[in-house]
């Protein structure tokens, strides 16, 4: 009898098992065939998508600031380098305040952008957002007057937003940024970012 449950058991987890490991990969593949983006020449406008800050520690080990920790410096970079090229001419940096930090996230942003030589003015700042889906809905109201807008984040997160962007009701190209980090931290992102994916996906036919 045990014997048979098992075999059962083992047949049942199989039948699930195997749908949901292919949906999975199916996604992973997803994510990582728009690690490319999709655009940026219709765009005048960009959103950069916030990261983790890092703090910095004085000889007592207190936070006396905040710096950009590697996906800020990657995505404000390679937003510098667009509005250098006159493609993009304002920046919205969008991304909140991490647990016990007292500075956002989009606040570094902006610091790292200026010293990269791009004019306070043209930067317009979002700090209320905890999420992707935030980062999205609270920025685009503040980019009722732009013409294009494009989303700049790294290379593995652009299929989510996109999505996302989808989601709320509005196309938003996209485009990576550069330079990638090591290709293990990519893999591990791209396992994570697919299991967003299929969240929102599980929230969309749910509702």
């Amino acid at each position: 009898m045990t014997l048979k449950i098992l075999h059962t058991v083992r047949r049942l987890c199989l039948f699930i098992g195997l749908p949901i490991a292919i949906f999975y990969a199916s996604t992973v593949l997803f994510v990582y065939q728009r690690m490319d983006g999709n655009g940026v020449s219709t765009a005048d406008c960009a959103i950069v998508f916030g990261a983790a800050v890092r703090p910095v520690f004085n000889d007592d080990g207190k936070i006396t600031a905040y710096t950009a920790g590697p996906g800020i410096a990657r995505r404000v970079a390679t937003a510098a380098e667009l509005f250098e090229q006159g493609r993009i001419h304002r920046l919205f940096f969008s991304g909140g305040r991490g647990v016990g930090n007292t500075k956002s996230e989009a606040q570094v942003m902006k610091e790292y952008a200026v010293s990269l030589g791009i004019p306070s003015e043209r930067i317009t700042l979002e700090e209320d957002s905890s999420s992707t889906w935030e980062n999205l809905l609270y920025t685009r109201p503040l980019t009722y007057d732009c013409h294009g807008v494009l989303a700049i984040s790294d290379a593995y997160h652009l299929a989510r937003i996109r999505m996302i962007a989808h989601i709320q009701g509005w196309e938003l190209p996209t485009y990576p940024a550069e330079p990638r980090p090591q290709m293990l931290f990519i893999a591990r992102s791209l396992l994570r970012e697919a299991i967003g994916v299929d969240l929102l996906v599980l929230m969309q036919l749910l509702t």
